[in-house]
């Protein structure tokens, strides 16, 4: 069993004998890193307006802050951001409305971070988006993640030929979805 005082890497020599008095010697590196950060834990997520409120547990080690990974795949994030301190809640604002974000937490310690990223947490941002499709000789209009507590109703679609200029406008029929 081996202490070592700093991280770093070592070079320590070894030597064995035996009671016949045979003797040897390796000489070998040894590298010491420091202990990994635990993962963040219990992350949780609600949109609120065009921002998501994330809040999770604290890790038990002495940390600098926390870096918050964001993107539209839970396995591939866009961004990431530090919080700069030891809190346990954070606002990411700015977000599309009608998008879903996924977020996931690591803690940061200088230039040491977990080795792993928190389970994400999915927050879907209150909003209308609308997907045109061109097809034969028509549009297809899709409004993904609208919530069933929206009547389509409650919108006004315009349209026209040149960017900008909206000649016509329709209520949308309520019923479809």
């Amino acid at each position: 069993l081996l202490t070592a005082p700093n991280i770093g890497n070592y070079q320590p020599l070894f030597s064995a004998e035996d009671e016949a008095g045979n003797s040897t010697e390796l000489r070998s590196m040894l590298t010491v890193v420091p202990k990994p950060l635990s993962k963040v834990e219990n992350v949780r997520g609600e949109a609120k307006g065009t921002a998501a409120i994330l809040e999770w547990d604290p890790v038990p080690d002495d940390i600098d802050g926390y870096r918050i990974y964001v993107g539209e795949d839970p396995l591939q994030a866009l961004y990431s951001l530090n919080t700069g301190r030891p809190t346990t809640r954070a606002t990411v604002s700015g977000l599309l409305p009608g998008k879903t974000y996924y977020f996931s937490l690591t803690a940061v310690k200088g230039d040491q971070e977990s080795a792993e990223k928190s389970t994400p947490v999915k927050v879907d941002i209150i909003g209308l988006t609308l997907n045109v499709t061109e097809e034969d000789s028509s549009l297809l209009l899709e409004w993904p993640n609208l919530p069933d507590s929206l009547p389509l109703s409650s919108f006004l679609l315009e349209y026209g030929t040149t960017p900008n200029t909206f000649v016509e406008r329709r209520t949308l029929n309520g019923a479809l979805r």
